[in-house]
C-alpha cells in the first residue's frame, strides 16, 4: 500500500519531465464522480491514447486550501481510498470504478477524487460533496466469483453454473452471494443472458445492468 501511494504521488511530480521523452502522451479525464444512494462512490472517465492494457489508479482524499486562496487541493495526509485496478478500460477508452470511502469519511464533507493510469503523466481531479458515512457495503453486480471486479471470469463461471449447476468444481467456486450478484438481468432464474450481460460489462465498464437502472 505504501509503495502504491508513493508511486501515485510521485507521478504528478515527474510527469512534466517524462512528457518530454514520451513519443505519445496519455491523458485521463473524469466525466463524472458522484455518491450513490448506498454512499459508495462511482467515477466515470476516459483515457486517451490508451495502451492495450491500461491500469487505472484511483485515490480519494480530503480537501485543503492554500492560505489566502480559494483553490482546492488534495490532502495527501487524509487518504480515504487508494487502489489500482486492471481491465476496467473499455476498447473505446471509457472506464467506470465504484468504491467505498474508508470508515474515517465524514458526513457532509468535501473530498477530492484523483485518477491516474499506467502511462498517464497528469492525473485528473474532481471534488465531490459527500453526504453519508464511510464503510458502507457495495453491491457489485456481476462479481460472481467475489474477487471485487467484474470480468470475463465471472461471465464464464456463471455460464458453467447455468449449463451444469451440479458440477462439483462449479459449486465449489461459486457462493450463494455470487449467485445473487450474478442475477443481473433482473429475472428470477439465472440464464445465459445474465452471463452475456456480465461479459458485456467486462468489455465496457459503463454498461448498466437492468438491476442497476
Amino acid at each position: 500500500m505504501k509503495k502504491l501511494i508513493a508511486c501515485f504521488l510521485a507521478c504528478s511530480l515527474i510527469g512534466t519531465a517524462f512528457t518530454a521523452f514520451a513519443a505519445e502522451t496519455t491523458s485521463v479525464s473524469i466525466s463524472e464522480a458522484k455518491e450513490s444512494p448506498d454512499h459508495s462512490i462511482t467515477v466515470k472517465g476516459v483515457v486517451t491514447d490508451a495502451n492495450a492494457k491500461q491500469d487505472i489508479t484511483v485515490m480519494a482524499t480530503g480537501v485543503i486550501k492554500e492560505s489566502g486562496s480559494d483553490v482546492e487541493k488534495y490532502d495527501p495526509d487524509t487518504i480515504l481510498f487508494i487502489d489500482q485496478q486492471s481491465d476496467v478500460v473499455s476498447t473505446e477508452g471509457n472506464f467506470e470504478i465504484k468504491f467505498n470511502l474508508s470508515e474515517q469519511a465524514q458526513a457532509s464533507s468535501r473530498y477530492m477524487i484523483r485518477i491516474g493510469g499506467t502511462d498517464v503523466e497528469t492525473p485528473a481531479f474532481m471534488v465531490i460533496d459527500y453526504s453519508g458515512e464511510g464503510g458502507k457495503p457495495i453491491i457489485l453486480y456481476g462479481d460472481v466469483d467475489g474477487n471485487g471486479t467484474v470480468d470475463y471470469a465471472d461471465a464464464s463461471l456463471l455460464l458453467q453454473y447455468v449449463l451444469n449447476p451440479d458440477d462439483p468444481e462449479v459449486k465449489k467456486a461459486i457462493t450463494e452471494k455470487g449467485l445473487e450478484l450474478g442475477a443481473v438481468s433482473g429475472q428470477k432464474d439465472l440464464t445465459a443472458l445474465d452471463s452475456s450481460m456480465i461479459a458485456k460489462k467486462a468489455d465496457n465498464g459503463s454498461f448498466k445492468f437492468p438491476v442497476e437502472k
